[in-house]
């Protein structure tokens, strides 16, 4: 069990705060909102909270603390935390300028760490036995939950997304190693999904669908297999049926392009054909006209200039429409001439290894297409057989996350009494609140369906009227204070929770019942300790009532106004 003492700073920038087991409540009241533009703090209720974390081995650069400018909260000022650890008494010293070397007194004994994922260690195995397979961290990360966002998920209290639930399947005593061999072999069925599709893709880049693969694959092993056979026996007539329908495809690809050769040519002909334009002098034009003039008379109407008008609109035809299109088909001709030569080299090539009666007379060609037909078996059977693997094993690993998920089922049904107990408790605070039992929890562990499927455990819990933003909350809390206050997971809890802003957001009448709820069990001789921030504001209608069932400064260990904020100023947060 843990029992949190004091937060303390030396030198002191803040006065310390001194905790009880039983309630502790942490009140503030609420700040303005700058007007700025720039953030500004708090009075100090979740920034204590802020402090209190990075005591206890925060990442420093997500803790809020980081954003305190240095004239406010010097780099060199030491953080304490003194607690209690099963019967051992703790105490944890950090700075900004060191906070990845921090101090850790047991029973007056300092041991200083270089790295602190060794202080983490440390301080673990002094909560819980070794063999557990997650950190002090994520195990204290359960038991804390901050304002704003830490309400939202009932087994995500920092909503972190992805983070491990084997603390919480901990408390339940579910066994943790199966749970990790879940995530393990879902994240190996991922991978090997995403390679089956990569090798799927390679293939298709072969024009072989993967549907067709193991049939493309057993003909081009027959078709080598010929070959080999030929090379072998120096007979070379059995590889002619390989490239026969190399030399088919490239007779019709030569008679396509000798047709559009011919096609090219007779247009230029046509062009060729048109008159090769002739400089006539103006003079001669005239002469011409005049004698027409006098043969035809009214016959002819144009004049000498419309005439020249004409000729020019003929030359701009010739000149720009007919030279353009013949420039252009100069460059189509070259080209076509060049792929029939490129083509006919080619046919050449493969004609040449045929004699007149069929036969191969080349064995150098026959052992070209051996190492061609074999590349292309080496490729395409190579990936085939990666397929066939990565199926196989993308096979084997859904059945045994299948058979994993059995033994969680089977650790449930073991379980069954915990669980039992543990709805028991919730139906206990839930009656306590709303005056009925309609409430349910439950595990369930899911069916493998998907291959990139990465949540097997849901931890489903209902209350009374379910669904709304503040009955969700309420459930978070109800559940938080179920694990710690139901013997069979108390067993395992640290026996502490802290909960920052937890009443913001529920109604009036489920602040002061929690209270009085947690009150009685102190007054029972219930053992935890219970850090709470509340804005006194929101509490001062219920004291003046009288629904508290006990005097609420009794149990304040920090107050904060505006007049006196935790870090004694106001300041502007670093960005």
């Amino acid at each position: 069990m843990m029992k949190i003492k004091c937060l303390r700073s030396e030198p002191e920038i803040f006065d310390p705060i001194h905790f009880e087991m039983g309630l502790n409540i942490i009140t503030g009241e609420r700040s303005e909102d700058s007007k700025s533009g720039n953030k500004t703090n708090g009075v100090g209720k979740t920034l204590c909270i802020n402090f209190l974390d990075f005591a206890f081995l925060s990442d420093f650069t997500k803790n809020k603390i980081s954003k305190i400018p240095k004239e406010v909260f010097s780099h060199s000022t030491d953080v304490i935390l003194d607690l209690e650890l099963n019967e051992k008494n703790i105490t944890i010293k950090r700075n900004i300028t060191n906070h990845g070397k921090p101090i850790i007194y047991t029973n007056g004994i300092p041991k200083n760490y270089e790295k602190i994922d060794e202080a983490k260690k440390y301080l673990f195995t002094l909560l819980y036995p070794a063999g557990l397979d997650f950190s002090f961290r994520s195990m204290f990360r359960i038991f804390k939950r901050t304002e704003n966002t830490g309400y939202d998920n009932l087994t995500n209290p920092d909503s972190n997304q992805g983070k491990d639930i084997s603390p919480y399947l901990y408390l339940f005593n579910f066994n943790i190693n199966e749970y990790k061999k879940v995530s393990d072999l879902s994240g190996k069925l991922q991978k090997a999904t995403e390679y089956i599709k990569k090798l799927k893709e390679e293939i298709a880049n072969h024009d072989v669908s993967i549907e067709e693969a193991a049939a493309y694959v057993n003909d081009l092993k027959a078709q080598l297999e010929a070959i080999n056979n030929a090379v072998e026996n120096l007979t070379q007539d059995k590889i002619y049926d390989t490239i026969s329908e190399d030399i088919a495809s490239l007779d019709i690809k030569l008679e396509d392009a000798n047709l559009q050769l011919v096609s090219i040519k007779e247009e230029l002909k046509k062009i060729s054909n048109v008159p090769e334009y002739q400089d006539i002098p103006i003079d001669d034009i005239s002469a011409v006209y005049n004698d027409l003039q006098d043969t035809l008379g009214e016959f002819i109407v144009k004049d000498i200039k419309k005439i020249q008008e004409f000729k020019n609109i003929i030359d701009q035809f010739k000149n720009k429409v007919l030279k353009q299109r013949k420039d252009y088909l100069l460059t189509e001709k070259d080209k076509k001439i060049e792929e029939i030569k490129n083509l006919s080299e080619l046919y050449k090539r493969k004609i040449s290894v045929l004699d007149q009666s069929g036969n191969l007379k080349s064995f150098k060609t026959s052992l070209h297409e051996q190492q061609s037909k074999k590349r292309e078996y080496d490729e395409i059977s190579f990936l085939y057989h990666k397929y066939e693997i990565e199926k196989n094993k993308k096979a084997n690993l859904a059945t045994d996350r299948n058979n994993v998920l059995i033994n969680l089922r089977k650790n449930k049904e073991e379980n069954s009494e915990i669980l039992k107990e543990f709805q028991e408790t919730v139906l206990e605070i839930h009656e306590y609140l709303y005056g009925n039992k309609r409430a349910s929890f439950e595990i369930e562990i899911k069916e493998g369906n998907r291959s990139d499927q990465k949540n097997f455990i849901d931890f489903k819990m209902q209350i009374d009227d379910s669904g709304s933003a503040r009955t969700e909350h309420e459930k978070i809390l109800i559940f938080d204070l179920a694990l710690l206050f139901c013997p069979k997971t108390q067993e395992r809890h640290i026996g502490t929770i802290i909960h920052d802003g937890a009443f913001e957001g529920v109604n009036e009448t489920t602040k002061h019942q929690i209270m009085n709820w947690l009150h009685a069990k102190q007054m029972n001789d219930e053992k935890f300790q219970y850090i709470v921030t509340i804005n006194r504001d929101s509490f001062e209608a219920l004291e003046e009532k009288g629904d508290f069932s006990f005097k609420l400064n009794d149990f304040v260990r920090a107050q904060y106004t505006k007049e006196d904020r935790f870090v004694k100023q106001k300041y502007i947060q670093k960005t």
